[in-house]
């Protein structure tokens, strides 16, 4: 059995302490631009006492080693049009109607489009049905239909290709009845592995679901579906293979939020690739992703639509917890590409991300401890009460604000739509009475027409580096804080309009500079930092125009005399406009300054 335990609890923590100043050059010297000064110490304290946020504690699933042990014999069922032929034990037909009433290994093949299969097994034990270029379209109901089984696991067959297709409209045998919904429909666990290829179109609902859990491991399986792609109810594992979804409601999902232990999706492998109307993945709990998995997730045709407010179309929802270890997530929605109730923590992984909306969005903690996150295009980059960045890589445009700390659920730019999202038996009732955004590693760039980084409550920094590009209009600023921006380590450099412009808290241990430009200065315009011995602290050209100009790094010293250069040429390593080895030329003088402690203003 495979075991899923993921995040047992979080506690919220958050950093305060103190800040400070400021840097200028011929030959850049990559020691003075990324060392970091650890002499200086950093107080804690709790932002409040928070509510443990989850206790992602998932059961195991259902897939075992014996799923694939399935022997070479089995009952032979043979669909020939209105009839079909049993050879064999535990299986008897009516019409084109094969009912399995005990468990064994059935092999399914030839061609329907009147009838289907009905396994209704009270005895412990797994029913196989193997698929061996099968065709089944049912006229009235579901193609495959799991009364109830101990466990049913569809295998198809390598080397073959199979088709499963349930009715437009079905024919209950009671006006109370609403299931089946699906063209393959369980009430019980159901596996579907296999390396043939597999075709399931939902006319009348869903394409896939289990009312317990749901584990796929298929090499080629398509679903097709009016409503959800695929459904299960307490779990939905996806352990490799390639799976396609198009589906006119949500793509991937699982609803169980009575049970702490259900109601998750986890993606351990393979490559998922949805189109969906609604949401992408939409879980109850938890969306866990690993193994390397590939996900390629379109929501209501891409990141350029418009919804509704009552809509949903997210490529991930949770209502917990979203965890990424690793893997490729290629996400486009006009909602937001990640979406969870609570927390979101990225240990891993390579995001590319177009949204209309949020790039990640956690009502309560985002947390990046690793991986590339690169947000092409979105309305706001990074949300959440609390943000701590440890690692990784984050890489934002945005137009509004690039990273935004900000209380609650906020429906910018589309609904949370119909669903859950709430986290159901799950959800426990926190509030931050702190908001904070807090960078102890990691690079981030951001490229916002808001706000650079928007703190509606705080800012730590104590490692890292933080380039920002923007805003140019006068209405916001390159840094944007309520409370304190406490810096202790790292490499700021924030570039944008002068407004509203911010430094780092001028009691912070690093000290700042802040630059005011005489007018707009043009995108693509390098500023240098240059000390008395022409050695560069900084050569850094901004991606917009910008007026105003803010710096900190270890190596900014107080009482040390600098230059600020404008203009000029960088050569050499550079990356995101940030000259980490190589030179610089050609500037005009700006200023020339000794860097105080805390902040040095300069114009």
């Amino acid at each position: 059995m495979m075991e899923k335990k993921k995040l047992a609890s979080l506690i919220w923590l958050a950093l305060a302490a103190t800040t400070a100043g400021c840097d200028s050059a011929d030959t850049q010297d990559p020691d003075l631009l990324g060392s970091t000064d650890t002499s200086e110490s950093t107080d804690t304290t709790d932002i409040a006492d928070l509510a443990t946020a989850a206790a992602v504690e998932n059961k195991p699933h259902h897939d075992d080693a014996a799923d694939y042990l399935y022997g070479s014999s089995s009952t032979a069922i043979v669909f020939n049009g209105s009839t079909v032929s049993v050879t064999g034990n535990g299986a008897a037909a009516l019409g084109a109607q094969v009912t399995i009433s005990e468990p064994g290994v059935y092999s399914l093949s030839g061609a329907t489009t009147d009838g289907g299969v009905l396994v209704d097994s009270e005895a412990d034990g797994t029913v196989w049905l193997l698929l061996d270029n099968v065709d089944i379209n049912h006229s009235s109901s579901a193609a495959i239909n799991v009364e109830q089984a101990d466990k049913t696991v569809v295998v198809v067959l390598d080397g073959t290709d199979n088709r499963l297709t349930d009715a437009t409209s079905y024919v209950y045998p009671d006006a109370e009845l609403d299931e089946p919904n699906a063209a393959v429909f369980s009430s019980d666990d159901l596996s579907i592995i296999g390396a043939g290829n597999l075709l399931v179109t939902g006319q009348y609902a869903d394409g896939i679901t289990s009312k317990d859990g749901l584990v796929l491991n298929a090499e080629n399986l398509t679903v097709i579906a009016q409503d959800d792609g695929i459904d299960g109810k307490d779990y939905l594992v996806l352990l490799g293979g390639a799976v396609d979804v198009t589906a006119g409601g949500d793509g991937l999902r699982s609803n169980n939020d009575s049970d702490a232990a259900k109601g998750y999706v986890s993606v351990e492998g393979g490559t998922l690739h949805v189109a969906a109307q609604a949401d992408g993945i939409q879980a109850a709990s938890d969306i866990l992703v690993s193994g390397g998995a590939t996900l390629d997730i379109t929501t209501a045709g891409g990141h350029t639509q418009v919804i509704s407010a009552e809509d949903s179309a997210k490529a991930l929802k949770a209502g917990v917890v979203i965890e990424v270890s690793s893997g490729t997530l290629l996400l486009d929605s006009p909602d937001d590409a990640m979406h969870s109730g609570y927390i979101i923590e990225v240990n891993g992984g390579n995001f590319n991300i177009a949204t209309g909306d949020d790039g990640l969005h956690a009502d309560t903690q985002l947390t990046v401890n690793a991986g590339s996150i690169v947000v092409t295009e979105s309305y706001e980059g990074l949300e959440a009460t609390i943000i701590n960045v440890n690692g990784g890589s984050v890489n934002v445009v945005s137009s509004d604000d690039g990273i935004n700390v900000a209380g609650g659920n906020d429906g910018s730019g589309g609904g949370q739509g119909p669903g859950f999202g709430g986290g159901g038996a799950r959800a426990a009732a926190v509030t931050a009475e702190g908001n904070l955004l807090n960078i102890t590693g990691g690079r981030i760039v951001v490229d916002a027409q808001g706000d650079g980084l928007d703190a509606n409550g705080s800012i730590t920094m104590s490692g890292g580096t933080v380039l920002v590009n923007g805003p140019t209009g006068g209405g916001n600023g390159a840094l944007d804080y309520d409370g304190s921006f406490v810096i202790s380590g790292g490499v700021l450099v924030a570039a944008g309009s002068a407004g509203m412009a911010q430094a780092p808290s001028a009691s912070s241990a690093q000290n700042s500079l802040k630059l005011a430009l005489s007018g707009m200065q043009s995108a693509g315009t390098a500023i240098n930092i240059r000390d008395a011995s022409s050695n560069s602290l900084l050569s850094f050209a901004p991606s917009k125009s910008f007026a105003s100009f803010v710096y900190s790094a270890p190596s900014l010293t107080a009482g040390t005399a600098y230059t600020v250069s404008v203009g000029g040429s960088m050569s050499g390593d550079i990356e995101d406009g940030l000259l980490s080895s190589g030179s610089y030329s050609g500037g005009s003088d700006f200023a020339t300054f000794t860097a105080t402690q805390g902040v040095s203003n300069v114009q």
